[in-house]
């Protein structure tokens, strides 16, 4: 008899070996890499300038406020992460086995779910953190009376939730996809079209999908 249980504990932690805070640093350094290099860079400038005027104005009690409102839009990102990294590899493998939705499930997967007035209901624990970290804000920017500020940062913020559910989705995509082409070399010829238009969607180049796929097929394992 297999130990189906000793399987789980190596599926767990697998699962925690992916989904590490050095991965989402590495997506958030990758998204503000990308506004500079496509020349909206004041945005992170703005909320490096931003935090620094709101936390000279913060008493040691509001800097404490401040701290747990980062902590808990941290936490969204890590959820965020692991939330589209998961439906990026969803969505090649359902294009691979069909010819449907090329070039829209980032809007369903995502957009059509956690960013859906409806749909993100279902997402109870990130809900009430995005709540948490807005009632801090709308506190200390009226207690401080740094409200442009504190709207520098929480733009911020939106920002690298919103990328890094872009950048998770096209990792998580392009994983499958090398999979899927380590099984069936063909797959990327196949699904170039597919490829091109997710990638489109999700605003990277197809260059890079391209040279992505010619330059490994399938995994080293």
């Amino acid at each position: 008899m297999h130990d189906s249980m000793g399987m789980q504990k190596i599926l767990a932690d697998l699962y925690r070996r992916l989904f590490t805070d050095e991965m989402a640093e590495a997506i958030l350094e990758a998204q503000k890499q990308g506004l500079w290099e496509d020349g909206y860079g004041f945005l992170e400038q703005r909320y490096q300038n931003g935090r620094l005027a709101l936390f000279r104005s913060c008493s040691e009690a509001q800097k404490a406020e401040l701290d747990e409102m980062e902590r808990l839009h941290q936490e969204n990102i890590r959820y965020a992460m692991s939330f589209a990294f998961q439906r990026g590899i969803f969505a090649a493998f359902q294009q691979y086995f069909t010819s449907d939705n090329a070039g829209s499930l980032f809007s369903e997967l995502i957009e059509g779910s956690i960013l859906d007035a409806e749909g993100r209901r279902n997402f109870v624990p990130y809900i009430r953190r995005e709540e948490a970290a807005g009632k801090l804000a709308g506190q200390l920017a009226e207690q401080t009376g740094r409200e442009q500020e504190m709207a520098a940062i929480t733009s911020g913020w939106s920002q690298w939730e919103y990328g890094t559910l872009t950048y998770s989705f096209y990792l998580g995509y392009h994983a499958a996809v090398m999979l899927i082409d380590g099984v069936d070399p063909q797959a990327g010829n196949k699904m170039a079209q597919q490829i091109a238009a997710t990638d489109e969607e999700l605003g990277f180049p197809p260059s890079e999908a391209a040279e992505m796929q010619a330059g490994s097929k399938g995994l080293d394992v």
